[in-house]
């Protein structure tokens, strides 16, 4: 069952619960920590876009109908 709320840039539902004052988004911060960044506030994350340039990560796309997720599964090391 879906929960009421928007789509992200992930293809990922945010609840609504996210979008209010003391609730946690579990999707994008688990997003960011694998992309190596933790915050405790996504408010934050303005000021600490700086560390997410130049990233190299692995995406995998799952689609399902006319529906389709994307999911960051690790940081990738790429040799310059």
């Amino acid at each position: 069952m879906e929960r009421p709320g928007c789509a992200s840039s992930t293809g990922r539902s945010w609840p609504s619960c996210t979008r209010r004052k003391g609730c946690t988004a579990p999707f994008p911060k688990r997003d960011l920590l694998t992309a190596g960044l933790k915050i405790e506030k996504l408010s934050l994350l303005p000021q600490h876009l700086n560390e997410l340039l130049d990233l190299v990560l692995e995406v995998q796309l799952k689609t399902k109908g006319d529906h389709q997720n994307s999911f960051l599964n690790k940081r990738t090391k790429v040799a310059v």
